[in-house]
């Protein structure tokens, strides 16, 4: 009797099956600039050759700056040291299945102005989708892990852009000029979620996964009051002088267009050392799943053949 133990990778699969082993096609991206992820007003935290606090703002490494800010290559280093895809796999290996690197965001030390963010703009006119997607079929999935600060973990951001777009100042933040209204989802805010050395699967919906909310046209935010999609729509707390659930009735407005979607590590974070992957949601992308950093794993699915 003959015994043969095949060793079959995610690249080969793929291109025999429609694979019940991934829900959705990969679209990965290996390095900023790809599929249009790029550093979106990620901020030096000193360790480089900025002062931290500065705005670094590439040619090549930020989408389109803006006016406010002009890219040069002399930060070209710093987004590269904070800002991390396709340099090599995490410490802990990602669950069997899933892409074996990651995007890495980076806060050196005791850095307090330090920010470090990646996002997919498309201020177009059309956006990714219209507001009305936050609703009761909203969804979305992403993989995380972390090995700094226990408390500081990757934080899932939603722009729109509002019909009080017009009413909100210009800021001097790369990418902030897309959007007035963002969403804010942190594993570690309300949610339970902890750097830890283990990866997680975050899988929020309408009514599960706490946000909160930033309004730039009224310079005010949510942070303390991170609760469901579901409760903001209704809820009367008090944001900036009015009810979060007429902020809501804005960002989820059939007119209003999602103009951003991001991953990062705010300020006031220090010691941040977050991985990111497998995006998947009901709005961005529908039925493809974003991917970072570098090879699918090495060995999917192991069987014998007697």
């Amino acid at each position: 009797m003959y015994r043969l133990t095949l060793i079959l990778s995610l690249c080969v699969l793929s291109a025999l099956v429609s694979a019940p082993w991934a829900s959705a096609a990969d679209v990965n991206t290996n390095l900023l600039g790809v599929n249009g992820w790029f550093s979106d007003d990620t901020r030096a935290d000193g360790s480089g050759t900025e002062v931290e606090g500065t705005n670094l703002v590439s040619d090549t490494m930020t989408d389109d700056p803006e006016a406010t800010a002009v890219g040069s290559s002399a930060h070209d280093a710093d987004i590269l040291a904070q800002t991390v895809i396709g340099d090599g796999a995490p410490p802990v290996a990602p669950p069997v299945g899933e892409w074996t690197y990651g995007a890495h965001l980076v806060i050196a030390g005791s850095a307090n102005l330090g920010k470090s963010q990646i996002s997919h703009r498309k201020d177009d006119g059309v956006g990714h989708a219209v507001g009305d997607v936050i609703g009761s079929t909203f969804t979305a999935d992403f993989s995380w892990m972390g090995d700094g600060t226990a408390s500081v973990t990757a934080s899932f951001k939603i722009g729109f852009k509002t019909s009080e777009f017009s009413a909100t100042a210009v800021s001097s933040r790369t990418g902030e000029n897309a959007w007035d209204k963002l969403l804010v989802y942190e594993p570690g805010n309300g949610n339970g979620g902890s750097s830890n050395n283990t990866w997680f699967t975050e899988n929020i919906t309408w009514s599960t996964g706490n946000w909160w909310l930033v309004d730039r046209t009224n310079g005010a935010n949510s942070m303390a009051n991170d609760m469901t999609l579901e409760a903001m729509s209704t809820s009367t707390l008090m944001v900036g002088g009015r009810e979060l659930q007429a902020i809501f009735a804005l960002i989820s407005d059939p007119g209003t267009q999602i103009t951003t979607v991001q991953f990062g590590v705010g300020s006031y974070n220090q010691g941040a050392s977050v991985w990111v992957n497998q995006l998947e949601t009901s709005f961005y992308r529908p039925g493809d799943r974003t991917t970072f950093g570098g090879p699918v794993p090495v060995e999917l699915m192991r069987f014998t053949v007697e």
